[in-house]
């Protein structure tokens, strides 16, 4: 029984913090679309200094553009 109750307990602790996990990001999906439709790096990709990774990613340059851009 003591090995059930075990379990249950950290059954539940997960299940609830990968939801608060899940639920952190919201945000993100609406400024994606909004840069995509621009071909503009969103802010959290130029923070981290992806910006040229995140336009080849997303169709705006091609792979020379982006091996150009990335050897500067």
């Amino acid at each position: 029984m003591k090995k059930y109750i075990t379990t249950l307990f950290f059954s539940f602790f997960l299940l609830i913090n990968t939801s608060a996990l899940a639920n952190e990001h919201g945000k993100t999906a609406e400024d994606n679309k909004a840069a995509k439709d621009s071909c503009e790096a969103p802010a959290w990709a130029k923070a981290i200094g992806h910006e040229h990774m995140w336009k080849l990613h997303n169709g705006c340059i091609t792979q020379a553009e982006y091996d150009k851009a990335t050897k500067e």
